[in-house]
Formats: structure tokens, sequence, C-alpha cells
């Protein structure tokens, strides 16, 4: 009786019990240096004109909303 119990009880605890889990995000400039440790990285905007605007859209199949990136 006691070991029915346990196989019934332990999976439907399971499925009651709270999940917690902890993340930690990081900044721009925390990822930045884990991925490129001692580079330093510029912004650089790029304006496309309408015929590099349509050349992308037809590559990649997707709409540039923005000129500017």
């Amino acid at each position: 009786m006691k070991s029915e119990f346990v196989l019934i009880a332990l999976p439907v605890s399971a499925l009651i019990a709270p999940s917690a889990f902890a993340v930690q995000y990081l900044t721009v400039e925390q990822a930045q240096k884990a991925i490129f440790p001692g580079k330093s990285l510029t912004a650089a905007p790029v304006k496309l004109t309408a015929v590099q605007r349509k050349a992308i859209e037809q590559a990649s199949g997707v709409r540039v909303l923005h000129d500017e990136q």
C-alpha cells in the first residue's frame, strides 16, 4: 500500500511543484567583452540606397523596414 502511494504521489508532486530557476542577463558591453576579449567595438551606421535595399529584399526574401541600419 505504501509503495503504491509513493508511485502515485511522486509524479503528481513533480507536476504540482513550482519550478524555479535563475537567469543572469549581460549588458551589451559585458557580452561584447565576453565574446571579444581585449577588443573594442565601434558602431558603424549604414544608410542603404534604394537599389541596395531592393537587392537585400530579393536575396533574403525579407522586407527591409528602414534604410538606416
